[in-house]
């Protein structure tokens, strides 16, 4: 039991690693584009990303308060 939740600790971390990586590098994009208008097709991808990244808060907060 031990073994699987530092497991699931570290596979944790890895992600949040990773997600924060993948923000950044969209953040910079971003900013180079700032005169460019985004396709619907952009606009629409970007709006999931920052909509999980809000649901993945959410639920962070919701351990914490449970655990």
């Amino acid at each position: 039991m031990r073994q699987k939740v530092s497991d699931e600790l570290y596979i944790l971390s890895i992600m949040e690693t990773w997600y924060m990586t993948q923000t950044r590098m969209i953040n910079d994009w971003l900013i180079e584009r700032k005169g460019n208008a985004l396709s619907p097709y952009q606009f629409t991808c970007l709006s999931t990303i920052i909509k999980y990244k809000t649901i993945m808060q959410r639920l962070q907060v919701c351990y914490l308060i449970f655990t």
